[in-house]
C-alpha cells in the first residue's frame, strides 16, 4: 500500500513538472532586454520583450540553420497583409545555435529588415530566451501572444501546410477578439 502511494506521488510530481515545462510561459514570461553582447535589434538597438504587448503578436524564435522551415508561414503572412497595428511579428534568430558567423547573419538580417519593415528582426546571441523563457534550443519556436502578452498558442519544430492554415485562422480569430465591439 505504501509503495502504491509512493508511485502515485512520484507520477503526480513528474506529470506536473512535465506540464509546466511544456508551457514556456506557465508562470508568465519575465520581462527581458537584449542589448550589447546579448543581442538586440538587427540595427544595433536594444530589444525589450515589452514590445510584445498592446496587440496580437507572433514571435518566431529560430535557429538560423532552420530558417527555411518558417518560410512558408512568413510567405502566407506576407500574402495576407495583416495590419501592423493589429499584428506584430518579431523574428528572433538564436545566433548561438549555429556555426554561421555573426557578421554574416547580421548582414542577411539587415537586408531582410530593409525589405520588410513590418517585421522586427532581433538577434539573441546568448540564448537568453532559451534560458529565461524555456524556449526550445536549436529548433523553431512559434508563439502567438494576445495583446496582454499571454500565450495563446505555441508550436515547436517543422510546420505542415495544414498547421499553417490553422495557425492563420487562429491569428485572425485572436485579432478579431482584440477589436473593440
Amino acid at each position: 500500500m505504501n509503495r502504491k502511494r509512493l508511485y502515485f506521488l512520484i507520477l503526480f510530481i513528474l506529470s506536473g513538472y512535465l506540464l509546466l515545462r511544456g508551457n514556456a510561459f506557465a508562470d508568465g514570461f519575465s520581462a527581458l532586454t537584449l542589448r550589447g553582447e546579448d543581442g538586440g535589434m538587427c540595427g544595433g538597438k536594444e530589444w525589450k520583450s515589452s514590445s510584445l504587448k498592446n496587440k496580437v503578436n507572433l514571435l518566431l524564435y529560430v535557429d538560423p540553420d532552420k530558417q527555411s522551415w518558417v518560410k512558408p508561414l512568413v510567405a502566407m503572412l506576407d500574402s495576407i497583409h495583416f495590419s501592423p497595428d493589429s499584428l506584430g511579428i518579431t523574428f528572433v534568430l538564436n545566433t548561438d545555435a549555429t556555426i554561421i558567423p555573426d557578421f554574416i547573419i547580421r548582414n542577411r538580417v539587415r537586408e531582410k529588415a530593409k525589405a520588410s519593415s513590418d517585421i522586427a528582426y532581433v538577434l539573441d546571441r546568448t540564448k537568453m530566451l532559451v534560458r529565461k523563457w524555456k524556449l526550445k534550443d536549436d529548433d523553431i519556436n512559434v508563439l502567438l501572444l494576445d495583446a496582454s502578452g499571454n500565450l495563446i498558442r505555441e508550436h515547436y519544430g517543422a510546420m505542415t501546410k495544414e498547421f499553417i492554415n490553422q495557425f492563420i485562422t487562429q491569428i485572425n480569430q485572436s485579432i478579431k477578439k482584440g477589436e473593440p465591439k
